[in-house]
């Protein structure tokens, strides 16, 4: 009876005395994410369908910012690429917001007697601002956010110039050539250039072929760039 109990005893003293084991962490993978706790560097400007983080956004302006010389910000999402041409970004995702829950707003704002084009169709993605007639520009100068150049990008155009005027759109064919594929008179549009066709003779839509802009006024023939 005695040894019995002493036996006990020391067995519950045993128990007592060893350390409890603690409830294991959750390890981390298992723990959800914040909602806008992203890697800066993964947004995909030209795939994307939700708006990108404030972090995102700046880094794309940065981007451009360094790759175009004479670029400079001039508020959170708008950079002025050259006098006369400013280039404005997709809007950040709201604070609060979820970036998942967060899609790309049409900017769809083009100013009075402006020209504006955009990397997407109806109006989307990023904008270019053209707002000095008589200028040729060559749109393989300005860098685009996330790589490349604004060249072959162009899906929609604007046209907000007074009445009686004229911008024209061109395809680089090389060795210096350059053929007018696109026509937008004043208060004229083209919400879709995958829909249109190419006044220039040759096959297919101006869809993300278009890498010459002439804004206004009279057009040199040959056409050739001259800003900058």
């Amino acid at each position: 009876m005695f040894r019995t109990g002493l036996t006990a005893l020391l067995t519950t003293a045993a128990l007592l005395a060893s350390p409890i084991a603690a409830s294991a962490a959750p390890s981390a993978g298992t723990s959800p994410a914040p909602a806008d706790k992203v890697n800066v560097g993964a947004y995909d400007w030209n795939n994307a369908k939700v708006a990108p983080t404030k972090a995102q956004l700046q880094q794309g302006i940065d981007d451009v910012i360094s790759r175009t010389p004479g670029a400079r910000q001039i508020d959170q999402t708008t950079v002025e690429m050259a006098p006369g041409l400013i280039m404005r970004f997709r809007s950040p995702v709201k604070d609060g917001a979820r970036q998942a829950d967060s899609p790309i707003v049409p900017l769809a704002s083009c100013n009075i007697y402006y020209v504006c084009v955009y990397t997407d169709r109806q109006y989307g993605g990023e904008e270019l601002v053209f707002s000095v007639c008589g200028r040729e520009w060559n749109l393989g100068n300005y860098a685009y956010s996330g790589g490349g150049y604004w060249n072959d990008r162009i899906s929609s155009i604007t046209n907000q110039q007074s009445s009686g005027t004229t911008s024209y759109f061109y395809n680089y064919n090389g060795s210096g050539n350059w053929s007018k594929m696109v026509t937008v008179a004043s208060k004229q549009y083209r919400s879709n250039l995958a829909l249109d066709t190419r006044e220039d003779g040759v096959s297919g839509t101006p869809n993300d072929k278009i890498d010459g802009v002439h804004v206004c006024g009279s057009v040199p023939s040959p056409w050739k760039p001259n800003h900058p």
